[in-house]
């Protein structure tokens, strides 16, 4: 059967992906004193940036543009993947983003500006 969280995606596609600099905690070219639980430290302080992402799933349609590129990133970064078995109904998402919000400081947190989200060139 179909992963939970797909069945509840499916009802309502509505979601939203959090991300934290806890994560790169083990990262030596990082310093994130911050981030280190002791010494004034914590996941939950501020300095320890945190954002979630919040919007609209969508299954990728398989023949669109959108879908062959974002595959072909998938399987760069995931390549035991291009050989998963074909009949187990894999398929690519995407986060249609309408909110961004990050805490990296003290005094609250911030909502970004998707126009220059979205505007920003790599």
């Amino acid at each position: 059967g179909m992963d939970q969280s797909m069945i509840d995606i499916e009802a309502n596609p509505a979601v939203s992906f959090a991300l934290t600099e806890a994560t790169f905690n083990n990262d030596p070219r990082l310093e994130q004193k911050a981030c280190v639980v002791g010494s004034s430290g914590d996941p939950e302080n501020p300095p320890c940036a945190r954002s979630v992402m919040s919007g609209t799933f969508r299954k990728l349609v398989d023949d669109s543009e959108e879908f062959s590129m974002i595959k072909d990133a998938f399987f760069e970064r995931h390549p035991s993947m291009a050989d998963w078995p074909t009949d187990h109904s894999w398929f690519i998402g995407a986060i249609d983003i309408s909110n961004i919000w990050l805490i990296d400081i003290y005094g609250g947190a911030k909502t970004l500006d998707l126009d220059k989200y979205y505007g920003v060139s790599l």
